[in-house]
């Protein structure tokens, strides 16, 4: 069960128990309830998408703007955060630690804002591209599969400051 909640607040904003110390090995324990924080932060947006576009009557355009937004405000930024970080660090310099030292910078760069503006205008296109019959098992599979990738990312993929 503490895997679940030191999942749930490592990837969200949601707080279930705020004093709970996590350690480096219970964070790793916590990465096999990645998914199931995907499932949950989908079923949110399927929520969120039901309430917008049937109760509230707002455009597509509209709703599909404010489920980017709502699931932004979900898990604090921290995959865009991440995003932003990667490319400053591989579009300024060509050297391991060099690119390292950038991605640690508090300071956005002009890429790495760049990339941000493009990742969200595609991820509102792209969910209006969708057919409204599918819509619902997209929000389910899209914070699912991303956290998925997570949990392959860290079994399978090397450690960057290695």
């Amino acid at each position: 069960m503490w895997g679940f909640v030191i999942a749930l607040q490592f990837l969200t904003r949601l707080t279930i128990n705020p004093n709970i110390e996590v350690t480096e090995k219970g964070l790793g324990k916590s990465i096999a309830f990645f998914p199931v924080i995907g499932c949950v932060l989908g079923c949110i947006l399927i929520v969120a998408n039901i309430f917008l576009s049937r109760v509230l009557f707002l455009s597509p355009l509209t709703v599909n703007l404010l489920l980017i937004i709502i699931l932004i405000w979900l898990t604090g930024g921290l995959h865009l955060d991440g995003l932003a970080d990667t490319i400053d660090g591989l579009s300024g310099a060509k050297e391991k630690e060099k690119i390292l030292s950038i991605m640690r910078d508090s300071c956005v760069g002009v890429m790495g804002v760049l990339s941000l503006i493009c990742l969200l205008g595609m991820k509102v296109c792209f969910l209006g591209e969708i057919q409204p019959e599918f819509k619902n098992q997209a929000l389910l599979l899209m914070p699912l599969m991303g956290r998925w990738g997570i949990v392959i990312a860290c079994c399978l993929g090397p450690y960057a400051r290695d």
